[in-house]
């Protein structure tokens, strides 16, 4: 009578692990894909900051990639060959602002769960000051 239980459990185990270890590499894969997205998120946003508040004779579009790049890099990104960033000046509601864009090739942990190929985030926010001429270094 032992004997079948201990043949019970091992078959429980054996039918279960499959399905256990799918769901923990689902798990990896949403975390992965969501801390990535938030590092380039808390990236953009910083240098939209930093290029918004440029100080007079500074291009705000070049600070604001820099400072992104710069963010990404503290964050731990050791190549910059795999993330593409634009920056470029948009009026929304008759303010211009500065709007930056990172895209990055995602790789996930397992592979398990469908994830886009593209991690891609896009901020915009105001300039401080609206005077255009304010930033040029004529």
């Amino acid at each position: 009578m032992r004997r079948r239980r201990r043949g019970s459990a091992t078959l429980e185990v054996a039918l279960s692990l499959p399905f256990l270890l799918g769901l923990f590499s689902a798990v990896a894969d949403f975390g992965w894909y969501f801390q990535q997205r938030q590092v380039l998120s808390s990236a953009i946003r910083d240098g939209a900051r930093v290029g918004v508040s440029a100080p007079k004779a500074t291009d705000p579009l070049a600070l604001a990639e820099w400072s992104a790049r710069q963010a990404l890099v503290d964050a731990g990104y050791r190549s910059m060959d795999t993330v593409g960033m634009t920056a470029d000046l948009v009026e929304v509601d008759g303010a211009w602002s500065i709007r930056l864009t990172v895209r990055q090739a995602y790789q996930p942990v397992a592979g398990l769960v469908p994830c886009p190929a593209w991690l891609e985030v896009t901020r915009v926010m105001m300039l401080e000051r609206q005077d255009l001429t304010y930033y040029d270094a004529s």
